[in-house]
């Protein structure tokens, strides 16, 4: 997007006036997210920040910075070329668990 723009760097701001509508939709926001996160991992472009800012029910601004702020579990596996359905399953399960208390006290429990 900088070559396109011949841009040292590009912003991109998203919002709605409250009185139009009470958010963005969820899952373009989700979307938009994951395809700026697959640019940054595969190097097309250097992605520095991934903001996403909103206010709760009772009003508190809350802003999470999908780069610097996300989780990342290491867990252990055979070494072989194939790691099954079942195994990988298994894996994310473990590292819900390790993460589970710390996530829900950031977003809480429903």
């Amino acid at each position: 997007m900088t070559n396109s723009f011949d841009a040292l760097a590009v912003n991109i701001n998203l919002s709605v006036a409250r009185k139009k509508r009470e958010s963005l939709s969820l899952d373009m926001v989700k979307d938009t997210a994951l395809a700026l996160l697959r640019i940054s991992s595969r190097k097309e472009q250097e992605i520095k920040k991934i903001n996403i800012s909103g206010s709760t029910d009772e009003s508190d601004y809350v802003l999470v910075d999908l780069l610097k702020d996300r989780m990342r579990e290491s867990i252990d596996v055979k070494k072989r070329r194939i790691i099954s359905y079942s195994e990988r399953r298994q894996a994310i399960r473990d590292s819900w668990q390790n993460r589970e208390q710390e996530l829900f006290s950031m977003f809480g429990q429903n």
